[in-house]
């Protein structure tokens, strides 16, 4: 057999493993990292593996069954356009709703006066310790509607507002009286309703309730002033 024919195997086999290793060389310079390197080889040796991911797996979650309500607010001018709206709508009702009674002065001042019964009578007294009968009429408009009339009964009779005819008194309405310690008006009190008035009466009573029709002040009655 001839020699040259039995080495030419030999020879490719050689050199296909010479090719093989500058491959490999190339592959080294290259890489980052002999770890790379290897791993860069193998993944060329080796099939491509089917991937497991599917595309809805990376896309980003869908939100359903949501309610967006906001709908009409595309830019910021309809956002203001719809609370204008909103607020005029507010106002609207508001202008619309039944309006609450407001208490008259009358009913300020009585309901004032009736916090005060049972303090002491005092002589000359004018609040809030104690109270004269013109002293308690006096303190209770002064507070409740900032006029501050004259401490005298006499001089509160002829200034205190507006004359008031028998019998058609309301409350907050002041009521005088005459010929009780001396003769003239000489006392003071004011009306709570249903015939009855609220009053310092003396020191034994103190700021106190009574009949405007008892046999005491019914025929004492001299007359009644309105304020406001």
């Amino acid at each position: 057999m001839n020699v040259r024919a039995l080495a030419r195997p030999c020879v490719l086999q050689h050199a296909g493993r010479v090719i093989a290793m500058a491959l490999l060389a190339a592959i080294f310079l290259a890489s980052a990292t002999p770890a790379a390197a290897w791993e860069s080889y193998w993944q060329r040796q080796l099939p491509a593996e089917p991937t497991t991911s599917t595309t809805s797996e990376l896309s980003p979650p869908v939100l359903e069954n949501i309610p967006f309500t906001w709908s009409g607010f595309r830019d910021l001018n309809q956002f203001e356009l719809n609370i204008a709206s909103t607020s005029a709508a507010k106002q609207l009702e508001a202008s619309m709703a039944p309006a609450l009674p407001q208490s008259s002065v009358g009913e300020v001042i009585a309901s004032t006066a009736l916090g005060f019964v049972g303090y002491p009578y005092v002589y000359a007294g004018a609040g809030p310790g104690g109270f004269d009968c013109s002293g308690f009429t006096q303190y209770i408009v002064g507070i409740t509607t900032g006029i501050w009339m004259s401490h005298a009964v006499e001089a509160q009779a002829g200034s205190a507002g507006v004359w008031v005819d028998y019998g058609a008194w309301q409350p907050g309405d002041l009521i005088y009286f005459q010929n009780t310690y001396r003769a003239g008006v000489s006392h003071a009190a004011i009306y709570i309703g249903d015939g009855l008035i609220v009053h310092a009466e003396n020191e034994s009573t103190g700021v106190t309730i009574d009949s405007i029709y008892s046999s005491y002040y019914g025929p004492r009655y001299w007359g009644a002033f309105r304020i406001g």
